[in-house]
């Protein structure tokens, strides 16, 4: 591979200062001397779409999932707009209506059901959560639910499987795949319309959301945000595109009136001039934290890798805390996730289900890159009294785990869904 400099370029002032560089090469933020890196391909790339809703129970002749229910579902090669059926995982949106109060879990259907939930959820709520995970060889994942709901399932994107060529030695070698790769950051905050005035209901609000690095003179395909609905007039719903796609195709963030913060991470695909637009069906304030950009191309530098979902760390009395301890003097929990847990060492960033359980007052958490310091950012809302959770894309910082913090004395679970390869190799 031919070397290669990448240039720091500091496009927006809300993203100035938001790359911190870490101490060790294969570690996922972008590193001071990139003049002795260079591309590192492989597998794993990932191909961002126009959001499409794949399944909704209520329509035709669905039906809700009863109580235990394990129900397979399609989601690759059904149709126009809908993954591959060489896809080997998928990017999805999964939403719960008017359920019982209970959990949601969600596997690859040929696979074991884990011992983790993806999203929890109230008697009558309706709540969204981000779920990654890789799909059957049929295309399907299964989904079981521990109370009655009725589900919506929207894809963002997938990720190309590997693929696996054998030498005249018997030696198996994994090839660069099609699609876009993973550029992490700092969290950083695009926008916090508390200081601009609320997103109207039923219009469009467009964001830029500009790279401040030179993403390997590739072209961004999608970016990983969280979104968070706050104050909002009465119940809807929050959707983000790019800019030109339907707003109404498909839904982010589910937001109550009476049920506080509510947040979720979108991958949003972006359209022309790095664009997307925020719309949402009633009137509430929008929070949007930056985590990352996937970039377009067929050489995948940070692809991904799907494992079983593991549970990382339960800080609960009976909890297995795994490689975290906790820091009095910053006041934040430190865990080790590189080489735990199905993720290699060489991994670079994960994508984690983040839990927090029954805390006695309202609150947030925030997950970003060891080493580093705490972003004005947040991961996941919760209120007292009750069960939440959401999916968080972060980078492995220089000791190869991640910073968490809370406000709140809510016991927590991180369970991992997959990991990234860095971008970068030492020349």
């Amino acid at each position: 591979m031919g070397r290669r400099v990448f240039r720091t370029i500091f496009l927006s002032t809300a993203l100035l200062g938001a790359l911190v560089a870490p101490a060790r090469a294969h570690a996922f933020m972008v590193p001071n001397d990139t003049a002795t890196m260079a591309l590192q391909p492989g597998p794993g790339g990932f191909v961002a779409l126009a959001p499409v809703r794949l399944i909704d129970t209520r329509q035709g002749a669905g039906t809700p999932l009863a109580p235990n229910e394990a129900r397979l579902f399609t989601v690759t090669g059904v149709g126009a707009g809908s993954p591959p059926s060489h896809a080997g995982a998928v990017a999805l949106n999964i939403t719960v209506i008017n359920p019982d109060a209970g959990f949601l879990t969600v596997w690859p259907a040929d696979e074991p059901a884990p011992d983790t939930s993806v999203l929890n959820f109230d008697q009558n709520q309706t709540i969204a959560n981000a779920v990654t995970l890789r799909v059957s060889a049929a295309g399907q994942i299964a989904l079981r639910s521990s109370a009655a709901t009725n589900v919506i399932i929207d894809v963002l994107g997938w990720y190309a499987a590997p693929a696996k060529s054998t030498d005249a030695s018997g030696a198996i070698a994994v090839t660069p795949s099609p699609g876009g790769g993973f550029f992490g950051l700092h969290p950083t905050r695009l926008l916090d319309t508390r200081t601009v005035g609320k997103l109207a209901a039923n219009q469009g609000r467009g964001l830029m959301v500009l790279p401040p690095i030179d993403l390997a003179g590739t072209q961004v395909a999608a970016a990983v945000l969280n979104v968070t609905a706050v104050d909002a007039d009465q119940d809807g719903f929050a959707s983000v595109v790019a800019w030109g796609d339907d707003p109404l195709a498909v839904s982010a963030v589910n937001f109550s009136a009476h049920h506080g913060a509510v947040a979720n991470q979108v991958t949003a695909r972006v359209g022309p001039g790095n664009t997307v637009m925020l719309y949402a069906s009633a009137s509430t304030h929008v929070l949007v934290d930056l985590m990352g950009f996937y970039t377009q191309g067929s050489t995948v530098p940070g692809g991904f890798t799907a494992v079983p979902s593991q549970r990382l760390m339960d800080t609960r009395p009976t909890g297995v805390r795994g490689n975290a301890s906790y820091s009095i003097a910053s006041d934040t929990w430190d865990l080790g996730v590189a080489g735990t847990a199905g993720v290699p060492t060489a991994a670079a960033a994960v994508i984690v289900n983040l839990t927090a359980l029954m805390p006695s007052r309202s609150g947030h958490f925030a997950v970003w890159p060891d080493g580093q310091g705490r972003p004005p950012t947040s991961s996941l809302n919760v209120a007292r009294g009750t069960v939440r959770a959401n999916a968080v894309t972060v980078g492995l910082g220089s000791n190869d785990g991640v910073h968490i913090f809370t406000d709140t004395d809510a016991a927590f679970l991180v369970d991992v869904a997959g990991w990234f390869r860095s971008p970068f190799v030492a020349l």
